[in-house]
């Protein structure tokens, strides 16, 4: 029988065992008022490899590369180099190089948008697939420049261009369109239509245009001409034809008019507006071009012609206060972007920048009472409020965000016994997994119910497990590994059903004694790590490959761990057992594996 309960004593409890906890963290210094200057920037320009000093778009793939759209060129960037499409798929050459849209469109595609034509970049193979339509040769200098490009929940996808709106199904089919300019407006109207694609919380895609805004309905398959959008402010919308609009934490929206000079936050759960109106000094600097970034869940940037603004808001308190300060007044900004790791990268007329980042090492002493040793911690996850922390003699660990102050303890038992508790893996909003030597169990973040986790297919599969490694891929699938040798146990997202992969005709090359460790290679292959390293072929859906010995090693290897780096290069630091010694001599010599 499992026993999980509290040990509220605790809290009362001061300290004969001091437990110390050193956090490392990449913290790029998330800018309050006026803190954004120069010097916190590294500048790129063509000398470092870019194909264009004008930067017209910026975003990260799934493989955390950066890209970065030019009038002359797509580049994608590893942290060190900087490397031309052209270079990678010499397919693109035939495109037209002046790049003026760029998204990251998810499940490994991003997509891009050029002065002539659009195209899908499967990041994984770098394969292109372009998204074309039929029109008028007169018309293409117009129809084909693309302004945005977007995919919906049910994965069509979306073209906003001068001339009108396009929708193509998951295969590049055109399945729908609104042409509102054809060939008779040629000189005789300013054709300048399709603007932005903004993501509806419902999955749909809002196109905002020169008259208004339109909305591809995907169980229909039709574009609708200003629907209701009672999520937005349409009035907004319909009266300012060069509107921006932002999502933000909440939900809320953010919206630009420059034509009203005004900013206004919309709060989604209560349907309420609240506006600031703008000094007319602020909004000489701002322009069509201006754009808003949402930094955080009270902090806005919007760039001007020269510089940028800073602007705090409360959903809550129905506030907006502005920044009295121009920041980066000697930057020309096209474009800004924040990364996975909460850096701020700033596109100009004349370079890109990036901004720099510090390690900040903070240490933070938990206090806890008399215990037999030192506390010894396995993992860490952190919540919106709080840590999560496993240890091997002492459960599960509640510590606030802020503070790390101890918060709570739960105990895992099994046979009266205190389990030791390894890995946590983040399930969902509500639900951890947490590893230990006697199965896998879930924790309910807000019931604090702990049970042993079962698979409707295979109840007692993890039961009694000595769980290794959780490990989540690309694809969704959850990946499980244990104290059994040539066995590993591959989960559907949705948690309830689970398959055995172990050591068989079919998986003849699973031979690595016991998982301690799982990866994936770019290609989305799944690579498990004991004594040797066998892949998982995700395509053939069965181990295909077996590394056994690794260069320079003389004898037998623990390559326990992999790593892929921003190159997708797979890189392991093995364990090698001498044949003189006993001694574990730890080399951190990293071979390549060309996945």
């Amino acid at each position: 029988m499992l026993h999980s309960f509290r040990r509220a004593f605790l809290m009362r409890s001061l300290t004969r065992t001091i437990c110390m906890l050193i956090l490392l963290y990449f913290i790029p210094g998330t800018p309050g008022w006026a803190q954004l200057h120069l010097s916190q920037f590294r500048k790129y320009t063509t000398r470092e490899g870019l194909s264009h000093n004008h930067i017209h778009d910026i975003c990260q793939d799934s493989n955390g590369f950066i890209w970065i759209s030019t009038e002359y060129g797509l580049n994608r960037f590893d942290g060190t180099s900087f490397i031309n499409l052209t270079s990678i798929n010499n397919e693109f050459t035939k495109a037209d190089q002046f790049i003026s849209a760029l998204k990251n469109l998810g499940q490994h595609q991003i997509g891009i948008g050029t002065q002539y034509g659009a195209y899908l970049l499967n990041t994984k193979n770098y394969q292109l697939t372009p998204l074309t339509f039929d029109v008028d040769d007169n018309l293409k200098y117009w129809a084909f420049h693309i302004s945005d490009i977007q995919r919906d929940s049910k994965g069509n996808y979306g073209l906003s261009t001068k001339t009108g709106f396009y929708i193509f199904d998951s295969s590049g089919q055109l399945i729908d369109d609104l042409a509102y300019y054809t060939t008779a407006d040629i000189g005789k109207a300013w054709m300048l239509y399709g603007r932005f694609i903004y993501m509806l919380s419902s999955g749909q895609m809002l196109q905002k245009n020169s008259e208004g805004y339109n909305v591809f309905d995907p169980n229909t398959r039709q574009i609708l001409r200003n629907p209701a959008a009672s999520e937005l402010d349409t009035s907004l919308i319909m009266d300012d034809p060069e509107i921006d609009i932002v999502a933000i934490p909440g939900p809320g929206a953010a919206y630009l008019s420059v034509r009203q000079k005004k900013l206004v936050i919309q709060n989604q759960l209560t349907h309420r507006s609240f506006a600031l109106p703008v000094e007319n000094t602020l909004f000489e600097n701002l322009y069509w071009r201006s754009t808003i970034l949402a930094l955080n869940d009270s902090t806005l940037i919007i760039n001007g012609r020269k510089g940028l603004y800073q602007f705090h808001y409360s959903l809550a308190d129905e506030t907006i206060t502005a920044g009295n300060e121009l920041l980066l007044p000697e930057l020309n900004i096209t474009s800004f972007f924040i990364d996975k790791e909460k850096r701020i990268w700033i596109g100009t007329s004349n370079g890109l920048y990036k901004q720099k980042t510090e390690p900040i090492i903070t240490q933070t002493r938990i206090r806890k009472e008399a215990q037999d040793g030192p506390l010894t911690i396995k993992y860490m996850e952190q919540g919106p409020n709080e840590w999560y922390v496993t240890t091997s003699e002492e459960g599960l660990l509640i510590l606030d965000a802020k503070t790390l102050a101890f918060r709570d303890q739960f105990l895992f038992k099994k046979d009266d016994k205190i389990l030791s508790l390894g890995k946590i893996f983040s399930f969902s909003d509500e639900i951890l997994w947490i590893a230990s030597f006697r199965g896998l169990f879930s924790f309910h973040k807000i019931t604090h119910e702990v049970k042993p986790l079962i698979f409707d297919n295979c109840p007692d599969c993890t039961i009694d497990m000595f769980v290794q490694d959780i490990y989540q891929s690309q694809a969704g699938d959850i990946w499980i590994t244990g104290n059994e040798s040539n066995k590993a146990y591959k989960v559907d997202p949705t948690g309830k059903m689970i398959t055995r992969i172990e050591h068989d005709l079919q998986n003849e090359k699973f031979r690595v004694n016991i998982p301690f460790r799982i990866s994936e290679d770019a290609e989305g292959n799944i690579w498990f790590c004991g004594d040797a390293m066998a892949r998982y072929n995700t395509s053939l859906g069965h181990v295909d490959s077996l590394i056994e010995k690794l260069p320079l090693q003389r004898n037998f290897k623990k390559p326990y761990y992999m790593h892929r780096n921003s190159k997708n290069d797979c890189g392991l630091p093995p364990t090698v057992i001498t044949g003189m010694s006993s001694r574990r001599i730890r080399t951190w010599n990293c071979f390549r594996i060309n996945a």
